[in-house]
Order: structure tokens, then sequence, then C-alpha cells
């Protein structure tokens, strides 16, 4: 807002609901997300192309199809996957959805995933000793901590449930656009977790993880720019200890 202010340009600010039923949550989204298109057709002079959103909504369905793939791969053990690994299948989805190019990435992360599972090996020669749950983001500039962890120490990230968790409740359908993008909005890794209370999302998700993983143990990476996430820590410790 302050740029659009600065620079004197329009913007459009895509708001949603937190916390309330999902029902209504979709369609206050929804109706932004409507409104969003008559002001890009307004500020562009141009009509919007439905045909065109719905090859991109397309896209998204065939990569959350493969994530499932590669979520139940990664339950073999040894880890199939390098620790890094979720760092980057997120950061792929974050910044480039609906591209060609991403689902292709996602195809090859599934076929060399398949190939360790099926060839019985991790990724790398340092044997598995710990498989461990990374819960939230690990520090972007400092991702040869997760390559020593893993080759000095054997330990494997396993499970992801702010990353690289797929709910398979989200249902892409390109005949439904802006439906669908609402369900992958409100249900994607990260997001789903941290608008509604944590006994509801991000405590039985990661305690699902944990379970259906094999996890050993689980690592909290509190980023103190965020004031949303360290206050968590307790409560998903505490949950997970008592499970164990």
């Amino acid at each position: 807002i302050g740029l659009a202010r600065s620079y004197n340009v329009p913007i459009y600010y895509v708001d949603m609901s937190y916390g309330g039923k999902r029902e209504v949550d979709f369609a206050y989204y929804i109706e932004n997300l409507k409104e969003l298109i008559k002001f890009l057709e307004g500020f562009t002079g141009k009509k919007f192309d439905w045909d065109r959103l719905r090859e991109v909504v397309d896209i998204e369905r065939q990569i959350a199809e493969v994530n499932l793939e590669i979520m139940e791969l990664r339950k073999a053990v040894p880890s199939p996957v390098r620790h890094r690994g979720f760092t980057q299948q997120y950061s792929v989805d974050m910044f480039t959805p609906g591209i060609p190019e991403a689902l292709n990435f996602f195809k090859c992360v599934r076929d060399e995933i398949k190939e360790n599972v099926e060839a019985k090996r991790g990724p790398i020669a340092t044997p598995e000793r710990y498989r461990i749950l990374s819960i939230l983001m690990p520090p972007n500039f400092a991702h040869k901590l997760l390559d020593w962890m893993e080759e000095e120490h054997g330990v494997f990230s396993v499970g992801e449930p702010h990353m690289a968790y797929w709910p398979p409740n989200i249902k892409l359908d390109p005949n439904h656009p802006l439906e669908s993008l609402a369900n992958k909005y409100y249900n994607r890794p990260m997001l789903a977790q941290l608008i509604c209370p944590a006994m509801d999302c991000l405590i039985p998700d990661t305690i699902a993880l944990a379970k259906e993983y094999k996890a050993d143990g689980a690592i909290f990476y509190a980023n103190v720019t965020c004031h949303t996430s360290p206050v968590l820590i307790r409560s998903v410790k505490d949950s997970l200890l008592e499970t164990a």
C-alpha cells in the first residue's frame, strides 16, 4: 500500500477471512477474486482470459497430484530425499505456480525419489540415523546447515507440516477456477496451519506426520521476525511428547 501511494498507482488488496466457518471464508475470498478481476479489466482495458486461468489451474491440479505421490514415497525408510529438498519444493510452488516448468520439476523430484525408494537407498552416502520433522521455515540464508545435519550426523527431514505437507482435500477443478484457487489458498502448506486454532490444524497435522513418517524428533524453526509462530513452540512440543 505504501508503494502504491508513493508512486500514485492503483492497488487492489485481496483480503481473506480468518478462523470462521470454512464455507464462509471461501465465499468471501472468491468474491475478492471476482472484484480483483474487475479491477484488472478496468486497469488494463483487456478482457480477462478465463481459458488461460483454467489452463493454469489444471497444471496446479496435476502438481497437487504429484505432491501427494511424493508424500507417500517419502514414508520410506531410509529417507529417499535430501534434507533441503522440502525447501526447494516449497519455493517452486510459492514463486512459480501453474506453469509447465513447475510441473516438470515436481515430476522429476517424484521420479528421483521413486528410484531411491525402489533401490532402498538414501539420497547420499551418509546413512540415516535420525528422522525429524521440520516445523516452519529454516533460515533461507543458511541451507548449508541442513546439508551439515545430514552429511555429518545422518539427520534427515521426513515431514514438514508448514512447507511440504499437501492435504488430500486440496481438490482443484479447472472448470471452477476461482473455487479451486480458494481451496488451494486456504489448504496449502504454511497458511492452512496459521489461519485456524493450533489444536485444530497445526498440532493434529504435526502429530499425524510424526506417526506416519516414523519421526524420531522435531526441529521448530522460530523466526524472530514472525510474531505468530514462536508462541506455538510449547504447545507443539508438549503434544509431540504426550503422543510419543
